[in-house]
């Protein structure tokens, strides 16, 4: 029987515009289930791009700016 691939990240199947319109709502204190209604971004995968921009630099308190970097796919092992 053959294994299971491993899983990819939640975030990998949502764009560029999905990722960055769910951290915007999320610094404006939008519910996750409203960000889930809006950009179609599930819930785990909102915690996974807020815990991605965050190991990249991502600093909403200081500067709330989204640059690409924050939310970038992540080079894939071969």
């Amino acid at each position: 029987m053959p294994s299971n691939p491993p899983q990819a990240p939640p975030a990998r199947g949502y764009d560029i515009a999905q990722r960055v319109q769910a951290l915007t709502l999320m610094i404006e204190g939008i519910s996750r289930p409203e960000i889930e209604k809006r950009t179609g971004v599930k819930k785990p995968a909102q915690r996974y791009i807020w815990q991605k921009a965050q190991e990249r630099g991502f600093q909403p308190d200081i500067d709330p700016r989204i640059h690409l970097q924050y939310v970038e796919d992540g080079a894939r092992s071969a």
